[in-house]
């Protein structure tokens, strides 16, 4: 309202009103009086929104730290949980391939996944059947080879027992013989 009322007297130039200065110098200083009000404000406002954007700013580092600590945090458990779960998985690798080794073919691993380790394991438990099997008909093979060489000895034993016996008869003939022939001559 002020500022039509001012406009429509700088728009009359009539200036023969006798109070038109006075007025004019009234309206002047009531504007002036106004400008400094709007002034201040518009400084005060300046201010409530610098500090609002500070104050935005550190919210939205602080959650964006928050956010890179969280992050991190889930990526160094996963990185340790998972590095433990391979560390397990080849400890028992090593300890299934040791007792292979020593000959405990029955030894079974637990296949928990179906990554390389779980492949791996499948592979060694695979590998344990067949050395079981291939052992058992190692000792089947052994087993009957050596009952066949025990054979084998018993009828060479009997052979030449027997062979034995045969030629000790004749022998022991004839050495009678050669004795009583010493006798007979021996007595002449």
């Amino acid at each position: 309202e002020l500022g039509e009322r001012y406009h429509a007297r700088i728009g009359s130039s009539d200036s023969t009103e006798p109070d038109s200065s006075a007025a004019t110098a009234e309206f002047e200083d009531r504007l002036d009086r106004l400008n400094a009000r709007l002034t201040w404000l518009e400084v005060e406002f300046s201010n409530a929104l610098g500090e609002g954007s500070r104050k935005l700013e550190w919210i939205v580092v602080s959650v964006l730290t928050l956010a890179v600590l969280l992050v991190e945090a889930v990526g160094l458990t996963l990185t340790f949980r998972t590095g433990r779960r391979i560390s397990r998985g080849l400890a028992e690798l090593t300890d299934a391939a040791e007792a292979v080794g020593r000959g405990d073919f029955g030894r079974r691993l637990s296949i928990a996944s179906r990554d390389e380790i779980g492949q791996l394991s499948a592979a060694v438990n695979e590998m344990g059947r067949m050395l079981r099997a291939s052992y058992g008909e190692l000792e089947h093979r052994v087993r009957e080879r050596t009952r066949e060489l025990e054979e084998a000895v018993r009828a060479r034993d009997e052979f030449v027992s027997i062979a034995s016996h045969e030629l000790n008869t004749p022998l022991a003939a004839l050495k009678l013989q050669v004795q009583l022939r010493k006798k007979l001559f021996g007595a002449q």
